[in-house]
């Protein structure tokens, strides 16, 4: 299954697993998953994710850019990413329980300039 998004697409590889295709500029929402880990493991590209520990409240910036950088965001940690440069990336949720765990502060889109969002 695939699903356009204002930033790019997604595609389901497994339920718990999916493929992103993220234009330059791409950024995701603001959002939170409460009982899932969100892993993001780059194939191509540059993508920044910005995450907000629970204990510190200050934002966290990690830059993913080359094969196999990952990161993972634990439960309850308000994160989005960022695209530097059109990104591949593999998105993954564990531990996976079917429903709808993200709650989302506000929605995604474009940078045309490509600075921080």
């Amino acid at each position: 299954m695939r699903f356009q998004k204002i930033w790019g697409e997604t595609q389901e590889i497994h339920p718990c697993v999916w493929l992103m295709i993220i234009k330059e500029g791409g950024f995701s929402s603001d959002h939170k998953h409460d009982d899932m880990v969100n892993k993001f493991v780059l194939v191509s590209g540059k993508l920044k994710i910005v995450s907000k520990p629970l204990d510190s409240g200050k934002e966290v910036e990690t830059v993913l850019t080359k094969l196999g950088d990952s990161v993972a965001v634990p439960p309850g940690v308000l994160h989005r990413f960022e695209c530097i440069e059109q990104a591949v990336c593999v998105e993954s949720y564990f531990p996976y329980e079917p429903g709808y765990d993200i709650s989302r502060n506000n929605v995604g889109g474009i940078n045309e300039d490509n600075t921080s969002v």
